[in-house]
């Protein structure tokens, strides 16, 4: 089992690779409101002007947060339908 903070990360290197596909530069995690899921870590993540300033205009909609398997280091983003499992038991807003 990973340590949380090698599985942060395992997350903020998955998101550099991403936001390079995605165009987006200034992107980070929001290790404040991400969770553990039994195994796996729910890592959030927004723009920096975002987190750091609270720049409305700034903040992503509709991104998916990113699945850390606390196991094997693997990442991948969230579907839609999970993203909505979370938000209804009131963990993702």
């Amino acid at each position: 089992m990973l340590a949380k903070e090698v599985a942060f990360s395992q997350a903020e290197r998955f998101l550099a690779e991403k936001s390079k596909e995605w165009g987006e530069g200034a992107l980070r995690l929001d290790k404040e409101n991400s969770f553990s899921d039994g195994d796996t870590l729910i890592a959030l993540y927004d723009t920096i002007a975002y987190l750091d300033h609270g720049d409305e205009k700034q903040r992503l909609g509709g991104n998916m947060p990113i699945e850390v398997d606390m196991r094997t280091g693997t990442c991948r983003l969230l579907s839609f339908e999970e993203v909505l499992e979370y938000m209804n038991k009131g963990l993702i807003q």
